[in-house]
């Protein structure tokens, strides 16, 4: 009776946790139009620009989906460091912002970018792989992810195929993919929970 009071316990705090919970596992979008335009030449400055209507699909961690036609997407990151060497693009950008909204224009979710690496998976094919964070600070999908921000995967197909470094334009289509980051709070949270299933998986 004890162990059941407490797992009843462990799961109301999860009910109560609400939005911290992180019921989305990911938001996509794929084929954004995409570009980047140096400043200064090869002194290693520009800005990186992923911006367009393409559809937006919110996945959660249970399976399901839920699709936003004629959503929009707006990033933007300013050129920091272009370690480029040997013919294979490296970039690291900073200061930007990150904006995903659905057709009507209301505001999913939105924040300002903090760091994001760029580099070219093979040389002389056109490929781009970006990793970075940005912190979440407005939208309706806001409680979802929670204050620290999030951890996006994009992968470019751009031209020309044989960038050698940042000093020049080039255009492309991006995958685009944001997952949420919980906070410390909410994976122990999660972890009692877990722990206690498991517990009265092994007393049943």
């Amino acid at each position: 009776m004890k162990f059941k009071t407490l797992s009843a316990l462990v799961f109301v705090g999860l009910i109560a946790a609400g939005a911290s919970a992180l019921p989305i596992a990911y938001i996509s979008a794929t084929t954004v139009p995409t570009s980047f335009s140096p400043i200064g030449g090869a002194f290693g400055l520009g800005e990186l620009a992923l911006s367009g209507t393409r559809p937006l699909i919110v996945h959660y961690v249970d399976g399901s989906q839920v699709p936003f036609q004629g959503g929009s997407i707006a990033l933007e990151a300013d050129l920091q460091i272009d370690s480029s060497s040997g013919g294979q693009v490296v970039g690291v950008f900073g200061a930007g912002s990150v904006s995903l909204k659905d057709s009507a224009g209301n505001d999913l979710v939105s924040g300002t970018m903090t760091n994001l690496t760029l580099s070219e998976v093979f040389n002389d094919i056109g490929i781009l792989a970006a990793n970075g964070t940005f912190i979440p600070t407005s939208g309706s999908l806001l409680p979802d992810f929670g204050p620290y921000g999030l951890i996006y995967q994009i992968t470019f197909e751009v031209q020309p195929a044989a960038l050698g470094d940042l000093s020049g334009e080039f255009v492309g289509r991006s995958n685009l993919s944001i997952t949420p980051v919980p906070e410390p709070a909410t994976i122990g949270l999660l972890m009692m929970g877990l722990a206690g299933l498991a517990a009265y998986r092994r007393k049943k």
